[in-house]
């Protein structure tokens, strides 16, 4: 959490990404204090969820996919200024994305992977 206040009181653009289902992720980033959230939209008929979601979820490379589709008619983001935070094997195309990517409690692989190319580990 003090990560994340130090990069809002820096006034850095903070983007909740995940592929929790949108509708619990912008709660949670209600909770957190971050207005931005992109996750997995949740399929609806006459109103009423389905139980099913919006193909592709926002999981491995769809994360990346799924945060260029929110940028797109906003204002941009410079991905060489950017950090990205994460925890699994799968999220290793989205911390590739950017200059500054963070493994945080990684799994296993990501440990791995993160400590061949240097980047910073959080635990």
């Amino acid at each position: 959490m003090a990560r994340l206040r130090a990069h809002q009181d820096a006034g850095n653009r903070v983007i909740l990404v995940s592929g929790t289902f949108s509708p619990l992720l912008r709660e949670i980033g209600h909770q957190l204090g971050v207005r931005e959230t992109v996750g997995t939209p949740i399929l609806m008929k006459n109103g009423r969820y389905t139980g099913g979601s919006e193909f592709p979820v926002c999981q491995g490379q769809h994360k990346v996919t799924r945060l260029e589709e929110y940028l797109r008619g906003t204002r941009d983001i410079n991905w060489m200024e950017s950090f990205a935070y994460a925890d699994s094997q799968s999220d290793i195309p989205f911390l590739e994305a950017v200059r500054f990517p963070i493994a945080v409690f990684p799994d296993t692989f990501l440990e791995s992977y993160a400590k061949e190319r240097g980047w910073e580990i959080m635990q």
